[in-house]
């Protein structure tokens, strides 16, 4: 039940409530403009209540059943899932992340995600457009790492980075070079084509 009309693509589960105050009733789906179909779906039960959502034409919201949100707003320029039996609390936003500028670039990219990397070896090559991204194996130190990787990043235009942290997604190391390297097995390489962009 809506005190207006519903967008053609937003599911309403049984005994569902969207409703709002003067404030907010009116502006629950100004922001809406998923072309996805369905771009929202809220499960049975809920109750969205002074919830405002603002869904990207790509985006899709999904809710479970028995969630009560209380003047919430949901910002989703991809996808946001939320579980059954939530409560969010007044003026509480939920946001996928995927609309910062970064972010805009990281789906470009090969894989859909980017990393924040420091360079650990060699020189860096704007222009070098393959990668091997691997992991440390397990037991081994880093400085072993290094002297066994030393041999590549002596080479012209091969450069070793590393995951800053825990910003970006694993594996921890890439080595990037203009031409196809091959690692030893122990680290499991993961050979991949970079593109510019």
């Amino acid at each position: 039940m809506h005190d207006a009309t519903l967008p053609a693509n937003v599911r309403l589960g049984p005994n569902s409530l969207i409703t709002g105050d003067y404030l907010t009733r009116d502006r629950a789906f100004r922001l809406f403009r998923s072309r996805l179909d369905p771009g929202l779906v809220i499960g049975a039960s809920c109750t969205m209540d002074g919830v405002m959502f603002n869904v990207g034409p790509e985006a899709r919201i999904e809710i479970g059943d028995h969630c009560y949100f209380q003047e919430a707003t949901l910002i989703s320029d991809l996808e946001i899932r939320i579980g059954c039996r939530v409560v969010i609390g007044w003026h509480a936003t939920v946001i996928d992340a995927d609309f910062h500028p970064s972010d805009a670039a990281a789906r470009m990219a090969a894989w859909g995600s980017g990393k924040l990397l420091s360079l650990a070896q060699g020189e860096a090559d704007l222009d070098a457009l393959h990668e091997i991204a691997f992991a440390k194996p397990t037991g081994m130190a880093y400085g072993d790492l290094y002297t066994m990787t030393a041999q590549f990043t002596a080479r012209a235009g091969v450069a070793l980075w590393r995951r800053m942290m825990v910003l970006g997604p694993p594996p921890e190391f890439c080595l990037v070079a203009r031409s196809s390297v091959h690692l030893p097995a122990q680290f499991t390489p993961e050979p991949r084509t970079r593109r510019q962009i």
